[in-house]
């Protein structure tokens, strides 16, 4: 992209990012690679917040992936949804999580969505909630247009 190439990055979006999420995120939202770790909720953030750089990709070249989901129905959203009450507390983590969860990845989440599913007022509110107490990193949601009063 930073050569004007836009055909690369879309040929790789079109014929690899779908199989990717796929491979990835389960139809229930689970993402079976990071279920094992010491930090998995963590990680199935981090993983997510990999997958919504791609969809960002996939805006400049002319590819959908915030809206996308598989044929058994995997998509971004549908593990955002599958994430929030735990994230947020509401729900007991099923898998180990042996340290506080890192906030900034929730809020940079959150922001993102706010932003891409417009009208989701969870989100808004979710983003809100969040203690930001001890959040070292909040640039990025500047960054992304994120200022929800």
């Amino acid at each position: 992209m930073f050569l004007n190439k836009t055909e690369i990055p879309r040929e790789i979006l079109k014929n690899y990012v779908h199989k990717l999420i796929a491979a990835k995120i389960q139809p229930d939202g689970t993402q079976p690679f990071e279920t094992h770790r010491s930090i998995s909720l963590d990680y199935h953030m981090f993983n997510l917040l990999a997958l919504f750089n791609l969809a960002k990709i996939g805006d400049y070249v002319g590819i959908d992936l915030w809206d996308y989901n598989t044929r058994k129905g995997s998509g971004l959203q549908k593990e955002l949804d599958y994430l929030l009450p735990y994230a947020l507390g509401k729900e007991k983590w099923p898998y180990e999580q042996i340290k506080p969860l890192d906030t900034g990845k929730l809020l940079d989440l959150l922001c993102q969505a706010t932003t891409h599913y417009n009208g989701n007022e969870t989100y808004k509110q979710a983003y809100r909630s969040i203690d930001r107490l001890n959040v070292t990193k909040e640039i990025d949601n500047l960054i992304y247009g994120c200022i929800i009063s």
